[in-house]
């Protein structure tokens, strides 16, 4: 219901939001074309609308900034809310609901979990010193989220050979015996469709009447998977493309981490943007009755405000090429 609200905010308010940049303004006033319902374009969206076209753009923009500081990403992260968590289950089972008619108690334990395992990937440095990260939060039909998480490493720990790799990332069945707990955690949250011929090590886990070898066995991360109990997987990865993954999809279902706040896009390092623009090229916000000619005077001079911390206030009178 907020984000109807939001979204009915902004389609009321469509008249008001036409945008035009000020040289083409200027021209149609030259033709004396002043009807502004005539010209330029409505803002359908702004890029503070979370989720929407522009939003995911300028999230995408950053993500490959990062890259240009970090180079390449070096591991790719998905974890999955699990319904199945001790603390989920607590909360739901006395009062007889299903831990889907809770969406507010998933959100909330999601994203504590989220924040535990950045903490662990920055603090800890599971996987050694990162340069940056970039997280992104979708949503399943089944109201449950997912986010995906990439990892740029810092120089020393970039991954170079195979061994490297292999120090954070498996995909074999552990020993039943040895390590009992780890067996049973890759049981329930790390199989998939077969993607190789291979069996490797030979162990085998049964899952619903069916006998699995490693070639159904999702990358992971011992240590993670341990702590924290959900299909968390990782990959090693060394392409841009994956960062395009992450802002694949404009619209997935609705943002229910906003129930609460929740940014659904999460980086580091941060990045500032800042606004520019070429001479006479600076886009004009205005009402469809508003005349062409009123627009590009206030374009031409504006007042600005400025204040002090000692309350006083300073008017300054500012021409067009300041404003450019």
């Amino acid at each position: 219901m907020a984000k109807s609200e939001r979204l009915k905010s902004f389609r009321c308010k469509q008249p008001q939001l036409r945008v035009d940049k000020y040289k083409c303004l200027h021209e149609s006033l030259i033709n004396e074309d002043v009807d502004a319902a005539r010209l330029s374009k409505r803002t359908i969206l702004p890029s503070t609308f979370t989720g929407g076209p522009r939003y995911m753009m300028n999230n995408c923009k950053d993500a490959f900034v990062i890259y240009i500081y970090a180079r390449y990403p070096n591991y790719f992260i998905t974890m999955t809310c699990n319904p199945e968590w001790d603390e989920i289950k607590r909360e739901v089972t006395p009062i007889g609901l299903k831990t889907e008619d809770r969406s507010d108690i998933l959100c909330r334990v999601f994203k504590i979990k989220l924040d535990g395992l950045i903490d662990d990937l920055k603090e800890r440095k599971i996987f050694g010193k990162i340069s940056g990260y970039v997280c992104t939060i979708e949503f399943q039909k089944r109201i449950l989220s997912h986010a995906h998480i990439l990892l740029f490493m810092s120089n020393k720990f970039k991954t170079q050979t195979l061994d490297d790799t292999n120090k954070h990332i498996t995909t074999e069945i552990p020993h039943k015996n040895e390590m009992s707990n780890l067996y049973g955690t890759v049981q329930n949250y790390m199989i998939h469709g077969p993607c190789s011929p291979h069996t490797g090590n030979g162990r085998t886990v049964k899952k619903k009447e069916c006998v699995l070898d490693n070639k159904f066995i999702v990358p992971y991360n011992l240590e993670l998977l341990l702590k924290f109990g959900y299909h968390i997987n990782v990959k090693y990865t060394c392409q841009t493309s994956s960062i395009k993954y992450l802002f694949k999809y404009v619209h997935k279902g609705n943002d229910r981490s906003g129930l609460f706040g929740y940014e659904i896009q999460e980086k580091e390092s941060f990045v500032i943007r800042l606004s520019f623009h070429l001479e006479d090229e600076q886009l004009m916000v205005y009402s469809e009755t508003s005349n062409v000619n009123d627009i590009v005077e206030r374009a031409i001079s504006q007042v600005h405000v400025f204040g002090t911390d000692g309350g006083e206030h300073v008017i300054s009178l500012c021409s067009k090429s300041d404003l450019c």
